[in-house]
């Protein structure tokens, strides 16, 4: 019941994550298309992340041993996320926004204090069932 839980906040979390970035993004660069360019990458970046935080559950040093196309996945699709939003050919057929370096602030922010608050209750939870 508590691992569903805290599915469902972590879930809860990306969607409150990626509709900051799209509000941000959309207060800072007035554009509908940079706002939804941000929530885009939040997603994106969120689940990159979340993949190494699961990978670090279970002590990612030896994940990445056993598997070592972990990190080079995380990385295509972190050049892929790019490709999509700065390359001029590819950006129609996504409908990106070309966002300049400080537009990142607004993408990374959100998924950092995410990562935060996960771990935060995924700690308290641990504390919780030890106790019991």
């Amino acid at each position: 019941m508590r691992k569903r839980l805290l599915l469902v906040l972590i879930i809860s979390l990306l969607s409150l994550a990626t509709l900051a970035s799209y509000v941000l993004c959309f207060l800072f660069f007035r554009d509908m298309d940079a706002a939804r360019t941000g929530a885009f990458c939040t997603l994106v970046m969120a689940q990159l992340v979340y993949v190494f935080r699961c990978a670090a559950s279970r002590g990612i040093l030896q994940k990445c041993r056993r598997n070592p196309w972990l990190p080079a996945a995380v990385g295509a699709s972190l050049f892929m996320q790019l490709a999509v939003i700065y390359l001029p050919f590819l950006r129609p057929y996504f409908d990106t926004y070309p966002l300049p370096p400080a537009g990142w602030i607004f993408i990374l922010l959100p998924i950092l204090i995410t990562t935060v608050l996960q771990q935060l209750f995924q700690t308290v939870s641990a504390f919780l069932r030890r106790e019991k």
